[in-house]
């Protein structure tokens, strides 16, 4: 399943189609973060053992709508992973920083993996941060 805002949907479905991703296994759909309930409406009780997000940040609100979609669609499984790549953006230093802190205080999983990876975005040449973090304890509930 891929995600995202309505306006970036048809992208979404069109790098499906450039890839010859099979449709069948592979969904682009609507999530709002402020308001994920159209999301949780078709897809009730969705949970996932590995998270993708690719820059997730570009607004001081973010951290905080991430550690929460998070917490609502991830398993909590000591198998469980997220996998984040997001640019080095000097404008996003603190949010960066919050989210790496979300992620392990109240996501509760450990970064295992760090890297800088050089790359393009659509602004040109860019460098990323590539982090893989695993949970560390499931709750009981």
């Amino acid at each position: 399943m891929m995600t995202d805002l309505p306006e970036i949907i048809d992208n979404l479905n069109k790098n499906i189609d450039i890839n010859n991703v099979d449709k069948l296994k592979v969904k682009a759909e609507i999530l709002d973060w402020c308001n994920p309930q159209s999301f949780l409406d078709k897809y009730p009780n969705q949970k996932y053992d590995t998270i993708i997000l690719s820059d997730p940040i570009y607004s001081p609100h973010h951290p905080i709508l991430v550690k929460d979609m998070l917490n609502l669609f991830m398993k909590d499984l000591n198998t469980s992973r997220v996998l984040l790549q997001i640019p080095i953006r000097s404008r996003f230093e603190n949010e960066r920083s919050v989210l790496f802190d979300l992620i392990k205080d109240k996501c509760g999983f450990i970064e295992i993996e760090d890297e800088i990876e050089h790359g393009y975005d659509d602004f040109g040449k860019q460098d990323f941060i590539f982090k893989l973090f695993v949970k560390t304890k499931t709750n009981s509930n």
